[in-house]
């Protein structure tokens, strides 16, 4: 059978090359277009373009979505398409052109956090486990049938990158492993319990500017959460910095103000407990250490 694949973020690169991989015939790679990127606006190509061009896969970049139906046609017929983190809600033209559908890797187990930050709400609340789940695409954001899910567990360490690996290769696997039975109509996709539905937000960079009066635990999980970007922003003694890893700790004061333990420690107190910064950087400088930190730029401030 010949398919579409639709992606644009990196996680979609797992799903792409097993698929390359494994002798499926991807006829068509749609992706986003180039964008300007950084101080110099130099021209940065999603992943997914590179993998493509490698393959000599053909490729389109459509600049609106009313240009994507015609850019399928203009290829030829194909029986179904995948879909993975390519970031646009696609029209329902472009689901009917395909007559097995458009199949989806989410990454959360629907109907919990449809919308398109899942991985950061699994972390931001605490979720004890997460997973991905194969779909197929309605016009709906994230409320089409589900053909499998498959769940990881979660502890209170994860970062966003490291769940965004994970979770990209087991999406990946999981895909690969059925999709032979889901095209060929083995496995059946059942409704989702609208019930039970909840939703993630769009992250803005300013979801990481850092309100201290907000519990350790939440603080700590959007570090981790907002890991890469937006990155969990504040200021210390008028240096602004990007807390990049923390540990909870049970000591109380003033919300937002910091201090250095006995083993030379940076800590900062926040709404309820405080938090030990394990690392951060310094604006314009690398990643060092909270006791680094503490020894370089709050000597003699407390």
């Amino acid at each position: 059978m010949k398919l579409a694949f639709f992606g644009a973020a990196d996680f979609s690169i797992p799903t792409l090359e097993l698929l390359i991989n494994n002798q499926f015939d991807i006829g068509l790679v749609i992706t986003k277009p180039d964008k300007p990127s950084g101080r110099g606006k130099k021209m940065l190509s999603p992943q997914v373009k590179a993998l493509a061009q490698e393959h000599k896969i053909r490729l389109s970049q459509p600049q609106y979505k009313s240009e994507i139906l015609d850019k399928i046609k203009n290829v030829g017929h194909f029986d179904a398409a995948i879909v993975v983190a390519y970031g646009l809600i696609i029209p329902q033209e472009v689901i009917d052109y395909f007559p097995l559908g458009i199949i989806n890797i989410h990454g959360s187990l629907l109907p919990k956090w449809r919308g398109p930050s899942p991985i950061e709400a699994a972390i931001l609340n605490g979720d004890d486990k997460t997973g991905v789940t194969i779909m197929k695409i309605s016009e709906k954001m994230d409320a089409g049938d589900i053909y499998l899910s498959k769940e990881l567990q979660l502890d209170n360490t994860i970062t966003k990158p490291q769940l965004y690996k994970e979770l990209s290769h087991l999406g990946a696997n999981l895909l690969v492993d059925n999709l032979p039975p889901i095209l060929e109509g083995d496995i059946e996709a059942k409704a989702q319990d609208e019930s039970l539905a909840t939703y993630s937000h769009m992250i803005k960079k300013e979801d990481g500017l850092i309100d201290w009066n907000k519990s350790a635990t939440d603080i700590s999980r959007e570090v981790r959460a907002y890991l890469g970007w937006p990155g969990s922003r504040t200021s210390i003694n008028y240096n602004d910095v990007i807390i990049t890893s923390v540990t909870v700790d049970k000591s109380d004061g003033k919300p937002g103000d910091f201090f250095v333990n006995s083993s030379g420690d940076l800590g900062i107190y926040c709404g309820k407990n405080s938090l030990i910064i394990n690392s951060l950087k310094p604006a314009g400088r690398k990643e060092i250490s909270g006791s680094e930190f503490a020894r370089g730029y709050l000597k003699n401030s407390q």
